[in-house]
Parts: structure tokens; sequence; C-alpha cells
């Protein structure tokens, strides 16, 4: 058999029963945290849009307190469904914080709980230095956790049981976060033709280099081909999903339908352990809204590392309602779509809640914020440093934006182009933006770009004190040795200097730059000498 040559993996299963789905949670098992230098993230793991989430919640918490909802013995529990690396967790959490105490609030009892079905990223969470003080403080939790497959959350640190048992019913309304989780949960295909509704069985292949023991290496070199079959309703043998079904069979005229199975099967879960209330804010790789254009092409499976396929918002949003939910779908269609969900109260009882999504998801939502940040990063070799600025202060001090903007930070710093106020104004959100700095194995070194920064201004103590934490993260390097030598050398502690240049030359034999250094400071030592000699 030739290497090119094509084999069947799996022919003519339904999409949610495929082999796709399990060939994706042994991606996430194997690569662990690791899965997030080849799956974006950014977009839905930044401080701006924990800023969003944290203001959502907190008003949902006055609400509850208005409308004699929440019971002060016991806490608010947050779920966040697939916490992958743990960044948007830490923002989430740290902005909750903070809003609780500007808000006088601190009085409302919450635990956050990272989930995940890797347990590999549980017990990267368990060790983060970012997390220790909330895990004794009691206020974040841990559980394996699966959407679509598990029905009660076991906690792994409190050992609490969030499940239908009447022992462990809640006493407060559940709040769950899922942020791009449901489009890569199964999913069902369906077409609509002549009246008649069809269900999609996917045929799934590769190349013969692609392939070990039966498993395929790259998921991005399969290819998924669907063939149809008709079908009646009840197909789920589920009132609640079954009338969805009917509805948009009803709906259609000719063209697809991707159902969402696992998260609305999911979903029901988080419903029975809510004890029917609950808040649900996702956002996902979907559409709330123009769903006939979406539906007039056959869907595809989208490969970026693992893979992932649209989510129709608004399919869940019919479920909450056959339920007696209630919904607010984002204003805009954007690359990310948000829309919250709430069972056992609508938005219309919650007046906090809704000002607040319309606050943060409508007027400057976080998917218009991506929008600009992405036009930001086209033009920002042309943009003034206070520019830069502003857009720094608008996301919330985001150490993602800092760090692609550093080189051109100093750039116009050494062109002259910095005004002294201007410098007074970054300096004065370093700290935050240190303090927003989680640390992942790829990270980015923020740490080590505010030492430069406050090297090419001069502040020399604040500079070694960025790059001690840099080390402690990161560990030596040369650059790291050799930029804290100079500091050393202009605060006047020259044998301190010495020693970094040394240590940056033991790592990197030919760094000439630190060899250069030295030379120079030998020079002068010699100089200081022959002056003193001649001087007595």
């Amino acid at each position: 058999m030739k290497s090119q040559d094509k084999i069947i993996l799996q022919t003519e299963t339904s999409l949610s029963k495929s082999n796709l789905w399990q060939y994706q949670r042994d991606f996430y098992n194997h690569e662990g945290i690791n899965a997030w230098t080849k799956v974006p993230y950014y977009i839905s793991s930044n401080p701006y849009i924990a800023n969003s989430y944290a203001n959502i919640i907190i008003r949902f918490f006055q609400d509850c307190i208005y409308q004699n909802i929440y019971n002060p013995s016991k806490p608010i529990y947050i779920l966040e469904l697939g916490a992958g690396s743990g960044t948007f967790s830490f923002y989430v959490i740290k902005r909750l914080l903070e809003l609780q105490r500007a808000l006088n609030l601190t009085q409302v009892k919450f635990v956050y709980i990272m989930t995940d079905f890797a347990e590999k990223n549980i017990q990267y969470w368990e060790k983060h230095s970012a997390f220790q003080n909330y895990i004794q403080s009691g206020i974040l939790d841990f559980a394996r956790f699966e959407v679509g497959k598990d029905t009660e959350i076991n906690l792994i640190r409190s050992g609490q049981v969030l499940s239908t048992y009447s022992e462990h019913q809640l006493h407060n309304p559940l709040i769950v976060l899922a942020n791009y989780i449901f489009d890569s949960v199964p999913q069902d295909i369906f077409r609509v033709s002549e009246g008649k509704l069809k269900v999609g069985l996917a045929t799934v292949s590769t190349i013969q280099d692609n392939v070990k023991d039966n498993q395929p290496i790259e998921q991005e070199k399969l290819e998924v081909v669907f063939s149809y079959e008709d079908i009646s309703i009840p197909y789920y043998q589920d009132e609640y999903l079954d009338k969805v079904l009917s509805y948009y069979r009803e709906q259609i005229e000719e063209g697809y339908l991707l159902f969402p199975i696992g998260s609305l099967r999911g979903i029901r879960h988080l419903m029975d352990i809510s004890n029917q209330k609950l808040c649900l804010i996702s956002s996902d790789l979907g559409f709330s809204k123009y769903g006939d254009l979406y539906q007039r092409e056959e869907p595809c499976c989208i490969f970026n590392g693992s893979f992932y396929m649209m989510l129709d918002f608004r399919i869940i949003a019919q479920y909450f309602q056959h339920w007696g939910g209630d919904y607010y779908h984002q204003f805009a269609q954007q690359s990310l779509n948000t829309s919250i969900f709430l069972l056992g109260f609508n938005f219309q009882t919650m007046p906090e809640t809704r000002q607040a999504v319309e606050t943060f998801l409508d007027a400057f939502g976080h998917a218009t914020f991506y929008n600009i940040y992405e036009h930001i990063e086209r033009t920002k070799p042309f943009s003034k440093l206070e520019m830069l600025l502003t857009f720094l202060s608008t996301t919330h001090c985001d150490p993602h934006v800092f760090d692609s903007s550093i080189d051109i930070i100093i750039e116009q710093i050494r062109s002259g182009y910095a005004s002294i106020l201007i410098l007074k104004d970054l300096m004065s959100i370093m700290d935050k933006i240190a303090e927003n700095f989680y640390f992942k194995p790829y990270s980015i070194d923020t740490l080590f770009n505010i030492g430069v920064f406050f090297l090419e201004i001069r502040e020399y103590e604040k500079a070694l004190h960025y790059f001690h934490q840099s080390i402690h993260y990161f560990g030596e390097n040369e650059i790291t040795l050799y930029n804290m030598g100079l500091c050393y050398y202009f605060l006047g502690e020259i044998e301190r200097a010495l020693e970094k240049f040394w240590l940056a030359i033991k790592i990197n034999p030919i760094y000439i730059m630190a060899r250069g250094w030295i030379s120079q400071i030998e020079a002068e030592k010699a100089e200081e000498e022959f002056v003193s000699l001649n001087a007595t």
C-alpha cells in the first residue's frame, strides 16, 4: 500500500457517535496543558472577557439577594466547563474578588469550580502558584467532569458532591461558564430535503502515512464525508430534544442543521444538578442569528490541532424555552458569539443581570473588543505610544497586548517620541500587567519584558525586581543575566555586575556583548588603579 493511499477509519456513522470525538479526547488527554500551543484560546481567555463575565456574575449575585433567591448559609457555585489552561479561570476569580470588594458584596460566598476531563490539566491547576491562596481560602475547587456524560460533580478538594440526590442538592442557583467548549462536544448533522428529515452519517478517512495503531496521527489530515438517510421524529426518544428537532425541521425548507446533542444532554444534567435554577454564560464559534444563511451549506469539521464545529446558539435557546427558561443573545454577529441562558427566573425579574448583559455584551462587548484588538495589531507599527497606552488600559492591563507591543514601546522611547507623562503612565500600570501574568510552560516572558522596559527608562532597581521574577518562572538565561549585569553596573555595584556577565558567558560562551562589558569594566578598573597610583 502506498503512503498516500486513503484508509477508511470509520464508515457511515451518525456524527455524534463518530470516532472523531474520541480522537479529540485522546488529543487533549495526551497533550494536557501543552494542547494550547496548538489550539487557539486567547479570544476567550483574556482579562477583558473575564471582566465582562465577572460583571455579569456579580450583578447576578445582587439580583439573587434582591429576589431572596440567595441562601447566605451556603455558597454559590460557579462551574467552569473545560477550563483548559486555567488562564480564564485565573482572570475571572481575580476580577470577581475585586468587584466584590468594590461593591461591598464580600458577604456573598462563592466557590469557583474548574473542570476538565483531562487529568493532566487538573493536576497542573492544583500545583499552580496563582491558585494556591484561592485553594487555601476555600473559594477554588476542582472536578473531573465531561460534558454530556457525567451526571454529578465530585469536588476534589472539599469532597462535596453536586448531584440530583436530595442530600447533595444545591441551595443557591448554579452559575455555569462555557467558553469554547460546546463547539467541541458531540453534535449531529441533519438535512431537510423535499420535506424529509435526514440524518448525516460520517465516513472518516485519511492517508496511510497518517495512521498508527489504527489511530490518526494528525487530525488535520482527516477527511470527513457525509451521506444521509431518512429518519422520523421522535428520533432521540426524549420529549424536549425531539421538540427542538421538530421545530427546526418545520423552519428549514431546504438545508442543513447542526444539532448540539452532547451539549444539550450536558445542559440537562446541569439543570437537574442546579435544582432547576441555572445561569449559563457561553461563548463559542457559532451563531445566534442569520441561521438561514448558515444552513444553506453542509457543515464541516474545522481542524486546528484538534477539531470543532460551529455552534447554533438558537437551538440551546429553544431548549431552555421548552423548559420555561429565558435567553439573551449578543446583538451583533461576531467571530466569537456569546449568549446567556436562565432557568428558574427570567431577565425581566433580574434587572441587574440584564443591565450588565446589555453593557458587557452589546455596548462594548468582548467580541467587539477582539475585532478592535485585531485592527490595532495590524496598525501597531504606525501607532503613537499614547494610543498603545490607552489600549493597554482598556484591555485591563493585558500581558499579551503588552508583550506584542514591547518592541514598539522600546523603539519609541529610543527615538525620543515618548513624553515624560506617557512614560510615567506606562510605569504606573506595569505592576498591574505583572499581576495579570499567568504562567504556562509556553508563555511569553512578560516579566522579562517589563524588566526591559524599566531598564530602558533607567529604573534599574525596578528592572532588577522583574528580572528576578522572570528567573523564578523561566530560569536563568544569558540575556536576562546580561540585563541584570547592566542594571548592577549603572547602580554602581560593579562586582555584582561582573558576576552576572560571567554567568551569562557560562551559559553562552560566545555571548559577545557580555564579554565586551567585562572587558570594559576591567579596563575601567585598571584605569582607576593607574590614576590612584599616580595620585600617590
